[in-house]
């Protein structure tokens, strides 16, 4: 008869976290993006000091589980981050064409840099409509102002 092994047993309790609506925390120190430059994203820049929260993905999180492969669809949302460069990077956006593609590099706030991994439903459960537009629209990052953060509509 096999055993499940400690790794196996904290894949499941990780999967059935993710599945059932939890999120893993995790921390960060640098984070590097090739973005499309749009006329969203010059908007948000300009309007923006440098200091936002992010939501990236979706990624995909695969493994080996008793044999067999798992795949889910993750999404990381950092409630704590600043461009580097900020200044710089936002005059670079803002004389970029629309679909040029540019390095964006993010940097936590603060020491910690705590970053959530979130489930799609989760995402769709738990941030404003206007979030969860802006993130079928576009999957690969959405940006929200810090005071905006998780705000659910009532």
């Amino acid at each position: 008869m096999n055993e499940i092994t400690q790794t196996d047993f904290e894949k499941v309790m990780f999967i059935s976290d993710i599945i059932r609506g939890k999120t893993r925390n995790g921390t960060w120190k640098l984070f590097e993006l090739t973005e499309s430059v749009s006329p969203e994203l010059k908007q948000f820049l300009k309007d923006s000091n440098g200091e936002f929260g992010c939501i990236f993905g979706p990624t995909t999180y695969t493994d080996q589980l008793f044999g067999e492969q798992i795949s889910l669809a993750l999404f990381r949302f950092l409630s704590e981050a600043r461009i580097v460069d900020f200044e710089r990077k936002q005059k670079q956006v803002e004389l970029s064409d629309t679909g040029e593609r540019v390095i964006i590099k993010f940097e936590p706030l603060d020491s910690e840099g705590r970053m959530e991994e979130l489930s799609e439903l989760t995402v769709l459960e738990n941030f404003d409509k206007e979030t969860r537009e802006r993130i079928k629209n576009n999957p690969s990052i959405v940006f929200v102002h810090r005071d905006d953060d998780r705000k659910k509509e009532m």
